[in-house]
């Protein structure tokens, strides 16, 4: 997905609303192995790192491997 690695408004949001998908499918049962962020982080934006790292700290709790799909 985008976004993910935002700090504009609402990127927690997304992040949340992601977290929450993952978790009820691993709930179901759904194969789930990883999650591909596509991290767009132009150098006229502002970046916030601590809640990205949160975030991927929850994914890996969730036994998710992180892949950065996209690199810029």
């Amino acid at each position: 997905d985008y976004g993910l690695e935002a700090s504009w408004p609402r990127a927690d949001e997304k992040r949340a609303r992601m977290l929450r998908l993952l978790r009820g499918m691993l709930q179901r049962g759904v194969p789930v192995q990883a999650v591909g962020i596509q991290a767009h982080m132009p150098l006229d934006q502002p970046f916030a790192p601590a809640p990205f790292a949160a975030f991927l700290r929850e994914l890996r709790g969730m036994g998710l491997d992180v892949l950065l799909t996209e690199l810029d």
